[in-house]
């Protein structure tokens, strides 16, 4: 496909071509492993969002601990104080 490409007098069609040939690894690697990054940046606009809002705290141990809380996924019901 990118022969007959190159062999166009449009340059528009030559440049796909170009890209598609430096890209053609990755692009075939998009199809032998369909996974994304989606999950990890879910967590990174959540860890984010955390610490926009812990600003306010003066040590890192509290930092850590709201993205724990935050992300940890903890049944905080199973807790109980009696």
């Amino acid at each position: 496909m990118c022969s007959w490409m190159m062999h166009s007098r449009l340059e528009p069609m030559k440049d796909f071509a170009r890209m598609v040939r430096r890209h053609f690894a990755e692009i075939v690697a998009c199809f032998e492993h369909p996974y994304t990054n989606a999950v990890l940046e879910g967590a990174d606009s959540v860890i984010r969002n955390v610490k926009r809002r812990a600003r306010v705290f003066r040590d890192m141990d509290h930092s850590a601990t709201m993205i724990y809380l935050t992300c940890g996924r903890l049944d905080l019901k199973a807790v109980t104080t009696t």
